[in-house]
């Protein structure tokens, strides 16, 4: 199994936009895709708010890399929600 941990950095003026497409969207587009076991996003605990993580449980490397294609070590976004995106980054870990 491996899990994805996609962080973003949102600018302060977007974040009341974002949050209900992140929620949709962004959701959406893991949650439904084939191998995909598991979605939780979640929101900085700061003054700021403004970093997001969503993390994606995936059965395996290949379904991953199925869903995001052959640059999968990337960060993969959504069409329409690059703008949102001031500075984002991902990591995999491989659960053993």
């Amino acid at each position: 199994m491996i899990t994805r941990i996609f962080r973003v950095r949102v600018p302060a003026a977007l974040i009341s936009e974002l949050e209900p497409k992140f929620q949709s969207i962004s959701y959406e587009a893991l949650a439904k895709a084939p191998g995909c076991l598991k979605v939780t996003i979640g929101k900085e605990v700061s003054e700021s708010g403004q970093t997001y993580v969503m993390i994606s449980e995936w059965e395996s490397q290949q379904a991953l890399i199925d869903f995001a294609g052959a640059n999968w070590r990337e960060p993969h976004i959504p069409a329409g929600m690059e703008k949102y995106a001031a500075d984002c980054s991902v990591e995999h870990f491989e659960i053993f």
